[in-house]
C-alpha cells in the first residue's frame, strides 16, 4: 500500500468526524483479505455527512485539482496509480459516522 495512504483518512475521521461530536467518538481501522481482494476500511463514529455533502465528496474524487477534499482525492489518485483496478467507496450517515473502504484486487 502506498506511503501515507491511511494518514489523510484517519486525520479526516478525527478532524471532521469525532472531534465535532461533544461526546467524542471512535476511529476504526480494519485491513483484511476477502476472496482475491485486499480491503482497507477507516470508519468513524463522528457526525457523518448529509447526503448532498457526501455526493459532492464522491463527485470530486476524479478531479485533478479539487478545491476541497484534497486528502481523500490524493489517496484515491495514489491508489489508482499503484493499483488501476482498485476502488474507493465512501458511505456516511448523518450523526452516525463515515466509512471509507478501499478495495485492491490482487
Amino acid at each position: 500500500v502506498p506511503t501515507l495512504t491511511f494518514q489523510p483518512l484517519v486525520e479526516n475521521a478525527i478532524i471532521h468526524g469525532v472531534s465535532k461530536k461533544e461526546e467524542g467518538g471512535k476511529v476504526y481501522i480494519r485491513i483484511w483479505e476477502e476472496d482475491a481482494e485486499l480491503k482497507i476500511s477507516v470508519k468513524d463514529t463522528g457526525i457523518g455527512m448529509k447526503t448532498e455533502a457526501l455526493e459532492k465528496v464522491k463527485a470530486r474524487l476524479n478531479e485533478k485539482y479539487g478545491y476541497s477534499n484534497i486528502g481523500i482525492g490524493n489517496v484515491y489518485r495514489r491508489m489508482k496509480l499503484a493499483y488501476p483496478d482498485s476502488s474507493m467507496d465512501i458511505s456516511s450517515v448523518e450523526n452516525e459516522g463515515t466509512t471509507i473502504e478501499i478495495t485492491i484486487r490482487k
